[in-house]
């Protein structure tokens, strides 16, 4: 009785040599459980197999792309920081009336809301890592316009269309990715230090520095830097994350 042996990958489920292949585990050929043909399993090849692929996930984390993959949505969070925290006084400040404020934010929700029904969508037709750097890409546009734009009403209409991709799109992203480094076993794990690492820590420090700098330098200087956070962002991680091409296989498996 031949046993066989299930090994995860990115690549999706097939046949190699053989053996039978899925696509729960984003990294490697981590075998992680054996059954003969009777049906029965082995005993003491399921544990050696099941620490082979504790092992292999331990291995992961310290991956430099995971790392990179961290401080990409930190520096993403750090430059929305200011959005939340005094967009709408930005606006009062020119004279824009809370009519027209609470138009621009509902403008926002309503952008994200249309891209996350659409996502499916989107993520068939386009890879991860894409939707990612165009995600960042945006990004830029959109606080160099909020910056140096507010005097142009469509010019914000068109930037709080862009929250679409600069939080919708990204954060989908996000949550690919952090199954796919985490694995489900440690999804848990993975979403706790995703979150309090980026909304956490990169939200508290975008909101101390925004409103250390607002009244000394300007919302310009503050929307400016929120720039060029996303600007660094990008060169992470188009250097670093999402270039194995078992996440996109993945993903859109």
């Amino acid at each position: 009785m031949g046993i066989y042996r299930f090994y995860c990958c990115g690549a999706g489920r097939r046949a190699v040599a053989g053996l039978s292949v899925r696509a729960d585990y984003p990294y490697g050929d981590c075998p992680i459980d054996d059954a003969n043909l009777g049906g029965q399993s082995n005993d003491a090849d399921h544990t050696s197999l099941s620490s082979c692929c504790r092992r292999r996930h331990d291995a992961n984390h310290e991956k430099p792309e995971l790392w990179a993959f961290l401080v990409v949505y930190m520096l993403l969070q750090l430059a929305h920081a200011p959005y939340y925290v005094f967009y709408s006084i930005y606006l009062k400040h020119y004279q824009y009336t809370a009519s027209l404020t609470g138009f621009l934010w509902a403008l926002a929700v309503f952008a994200e809301i249309v891209l996350f029904i659409y996502m499916r969508r989107v993520l068939k037709r386009f890879s991860l890592r894409t939707i990612l750097l165009s995600s960042i890409l945006l990004s830029v546009v959109r606080w160099l316009m909020i910056a140096w734009c507010v005097d142009y009403f469509w010019l914000l209409l068109f930037a709080q269309l862009l929250h679409a991709a600069t939080f919708a799109g990204a954060h989908v992203a996000a949550i690919h990715l952090v199954h796919l480094y985490f694995g489900d076993r440690h999804q848990g794990k993975g979403q706790a230090l995703y979150t309090s690492l980026t909304f956490g820590l990169g939200g508290m420090l975008g909101s101390y520095y925004s409103g250390y700098y607002w009244e000394s330098l300007g919302a310009e200087f503050v929307y400016s830097m929120a720039a060029v956070f996303c600007s660094i962002a990008f060169v992470i991680a188009y250097i670093w994350v999402g270039r194995e091409s078992s996440q996109n296989s993945a993903v859109l498996s």
